[in-house]
């Protein structure tokens, strides 16, 4: 296998994969003798460009003949009613997965020929990231995939009318062995106009068409209404009685709302309708103007999930927005009663919200989720109320599973607070009940913690401090406080100390990679935000946001010498800095300012480390003084770099582009 070039395809036991060695020169005669040695060997085969393009196609193609030669033992293929039907599967040590990477060299030209040869005993294909899928229909009306078991294609960029005559061809030749169908990626919403009623799916998703289906993947597609209902209707009529997988992850149905779709799609749930069923994942699915499921929609799923003939579900992972439930749904899902629920996406306010956590903190236990993710929501009354049922639930170890907390306001409703109206702790005077307890609780999963439009005060700032010094968060990674009433208390509590000093595991910010501190007075504190830099206590910070936090030259001087080496986003906006804070700062890019004598040092005595900008993508300087004196000293200090640098300098908002792509 050595002749076959500088790079040579990996074997893994009987399966080989070419599309890890894109840039391979096949010599032509020990590449023949190669594909002559895979002969009865090789059953997995992943191609990727260099194997279907030049002189490497006609002997693929050659190989592929050989596959599908008549010298193989064939055993008939089992009907879904137990008998036997006329057709028969190959038999025997041959290709049985054929694989097209991603992105693989096709063109209409290779790919016809190249399919016309696929072997046809072929049990799984995949076509995933190749705009070929319209190529199928051909596949099945030869014959070529009357053995197949799985079937990808995602992203192959099917339309409505393309899947339309796919499902067409499944009819014809049916039935057919196919056990995992993956659609997902591809947009059916085009090919067709959006208020069509032409049959799409029905004709493939029938027991007769489709008799050992077992997996559905439709994950990122986007569906015309009529076309889900068509989804819904080969449910509900029971005509996948073996499915066991069904997939709509991030799936968008183009309707304004998905109240009458889901109450459809909820009374398809029944064990008589798809008695197999075992997974179901919605997270992410949603209409087009509407965040997920909702209102008399959410109701009505969550009334099928618990209704005494329900399918024996196993795993369901769902994205709900409780805003405008009936507050026993809600109760219902924070209980934990629906024992499947596993990864829960969950958006809350008002009394849907108590009754969530209220329900969340009467269960005999936490629930079995392995993750959630919330999103609260200011609501005209209650605010207050949620905020201190959630920090209940927190305190009794009921929410563990916590990976994302995200605080929003509603459109419409932006004057409203999550803060009792003229309540003690409005004045800032005291923290949120709901701070005191995120500094007491371990939350070993949360991630993003998003605080943008809570209206942090210092004290609040200064208990979720205490509760990173103590190591509560160790794989919060995207942390956002933005538009805060707090400065240098609130950031010394946060960033100042190694979490072991004050007793904690000592993790502290050690894996946030998304930290944001815009429009707040963090300037106040910046130099415990350097501090904290410079010994490493955030070498995996990637974007750093300070936009308007009244960052004066010394606080710029101060970053100057702070380690940014991952960091690909600076944002320095609309700040106080002006020529003399630069100084300082560039000293990162091992450059001076061309008027200036300076040697390197900045006036603080600290040296640069030059190069601690390696990775830097993006630097905003919009809205400051810095001057154009600043743009001409970038532009030096990157040289040759080929990085999309945007610098913006002045209250003109003046653009710079330099060393773009």
């Amino acid at each position: 296998m050595g002749g076959l070039g500088p790079v040579l395809p990996v074997l893994l036991g009987s399966e080989f994969q070419f599309s890890m060695c894109p840039g391979a020169v096949y010599r032509p005669g020990r590449f023949s003798s190669f594909w002559e040695d895979c002969q009865g060997s090789v059953e997995k085969l992943t191609l990727g460009s260099s194997a279907v393009k030049g002189t490497a196609e006609p002997l693929l193609i050659e190989f592929l003949q050989k596959q599908s030669g008549g010298n193989v033992e064939r055993e008939p293929i089992p009907s879904a009613a137990g008998g036997r039907a006329h057709q028969s599967a190959v038999k025997g040590r041959r290709l049985k997965s054929l694989t097209f990477a991603e992105s693989t060299y096709l063109s209409r030209y290779g790919t016809d020929w190249i399919f016309k040869h696929l072997p046809d005993g072929l049990e799984a294909l995949s076509l995933e990231g190749n705009a070929c899928g319209c190529n199928v229909e051909e596949l099945v009306e030869r014959g070529q995939l009357s053995y197949l078991k799985e079937l990808n294609l995602r992203r192959s960029g099917l339309n409505t009318e393309e899947m339309r005559k796919i499902s067409k061809a499944f009819s014809a030749a049916s039935p057919l062995r196919i056990e995992s169908l993956s659609l997902g990626g591809n947009n059916f919403c085009l090919g067709l106009p959006w208020d069509t009623d032409t049959v799409t799916f029905s004709p493939c998703l029938r027991n007769a068409t489709l008799p050992f289906l077992r997996e559905l993947e439709m994950d990122g597609c986007r569906l015309a209404g009529a076309l889900f209902r068509q989804v819904v209707a080969g449910l509900d009529g029971g005509e996948l009685p073996m499915l066991e997988t069904l997939s709509l992850k991030n799936v968008r149905v183009t309707e304004n709302r998905l109240d009458g779709v889901m109450k459809e799609f909820s009374s398809a749930l029944r064990a008589s309708a798809v008695p197999r069923l075992k997974f179901l994942n919605m997270r992410g699915f949603r209409a087009a103007y509407e965040s997920y499921i909702g209102g008399e929609g959410a109701d009505a799923l969550i009334a099928a999930l618990t209704a005494e003939g329900r399918p024996s579900l196993e795993r369901m992972c769902p994205s709900i927005t409780l805003r405008s439930v009936k507050e026993e749904t809600a109760r219902v899902v924070g209980s934990g009663e629906i024992r499947f629920l596993r990864s829960l996406d969950v958006r809350l306010c008002g009394k849907p919200a108590l009754a969530f956590f209220g329900g969340l903190a009467k269960a005999p236990r936490a629930p079995e989720w392995e993750n959630l993710d919330l999103m609260l929501y200011a609501a005209r009354e209650g605010n207050a109320e949620m905020l201190s049922a959630f920090a209940e639930s927190l305190r009794l170890g009921r929410l563990g599973c916590l990976e994302s907390v995200v605080f929003r306001k509603q459109v419409g409703l932006e004057h409203c607070s999550f803060r009792e109206p003229g309540g003690e702790e409005e004045g800032g005077e005291r923290e949120s009940p709901l701070f005191r307890a995120l500094g007491d609780v371990k939350l070993p999963l949360l991630s993003q913690l998003v605080l943008d439009d809570f209206g942090l005060q210092e004290p609040d700032v200064v208990c979720l401090g205490e509760g990173v010094r103590g190591g509560n968060f160790p794989q919060l990674g995207d942390l956002r406080l933005s538009r805060g009433n707090f400065g240098r208390a609130g950031m010394e509590a946060l960033c100042g100390g190694d979490g072991q000093q004050d007793g904690g595991s000592g993790e502290g910010l050690g894996s946030v990679w998304d930290l944001d501190f815009s429009h707040t007075r963090a300037g106040e504190g910046i130099r415990a935000l350097c501090k904290r830099l410079l010994g490493s206590g955030l070498k995996g910070l990637v974007n750093l946001r300070l936009v308007g936090v009244g960052l004066d030259d010394d606080g710029m001087e101060a970053l100057g010498v702070a380690v940014l080496s991952q960091v690909k986003v600076l944002d320095l906006s609309q700040n106080e800095f002006g020529r003399a804070g630069t100084r300082g700062f560039f000293q990162l890019l091992q450059v001076t300012d061309p008027e200036s004598d300076s040697d390197g040092v900045n006036e603080s005595g600290a040296r640069g480390g030059g190069g601690q900008l390696a990775c830097l993508e993006i630097l905003l300087l919009s809205f400051t003084n810095a001057g154009e004196g600043a743009a001409s000293s970038l532009a030096a200090g990157l040289g040759g770099k080929r990085l999309p640098y945007t610098v913006r300098l002045g209250v003109t908002k003046v653009r710079w582009l330099l060393g773009g792509r």
